[in-house]
């Protein structure tokens, strides 16, 4: 009935040389994709690390507000941590960064720039937290900034 022939005239298995090609075309399309992963890698981990830092800015902020206008204290330079525990500031495999507590002058001033002291406490005063933190491995420098308004 069926009949399988060992070879046919015309067909012919490939040669070294055309799988050869074959492997350094996949090799040059493949690094192509392996430059993406890496790229989205790094902005998920930026995303993380500026979750985080928005996290310890608001923690912060809230801490402001409970406390009331005249017990809130200046902070400049305090050490966070951004990944992990945020109090373990020794371990290395943290990424750590600086959280700054000013009272901007003007709602337009930048409060990461801020370098006004508290004024009286005799109406609403606008308080800023700045994280800011570089990115390891790279010199991205990145921070963020929440204001709100405390007291009466």
């Amino acid at each position: 009935m069926f009949r399988v022939r060992a070879k046919r005239a015309g067909l012919q298995g490939f040669s070294i040389i055309e799988a050869m090609i074959a492997i350094v075309v996949l090799g040059i399309v493949m690094a192509g994709g392996l430059g993406f992963f890496y790229y989205s890698n790094s902005l998920y981990s930026r995303g993380v690390h500026n979750q985080m830092a928005t996290w310890i800015a608001d923690s912060k902020l809230e801490e402001l507000k409970k406390a009331g206008c005249t017990a809130a204290t200046q902070d400049t330079g305090t050490t966070v941590g951004l990944i992990g525990d945020q109090t373990d500031t020794t371990n290395a495999a943290h990424l750590t960064g600086t959280r700054t507590v000013t009272w901007p002058a003007t709602a337009t001033q930048g409060v990461c720039g801020a370098t006004t002291t508290k004024p009286a406490c005799t109406s609403p005063t606008l308080v800023g937290v700045c994280v800011s933190w570089t990115e390891p491995g790279t010199a991205i420098s990145s921070q963020v900034t929440l204001e709100t308004y405390i007291g009466s």
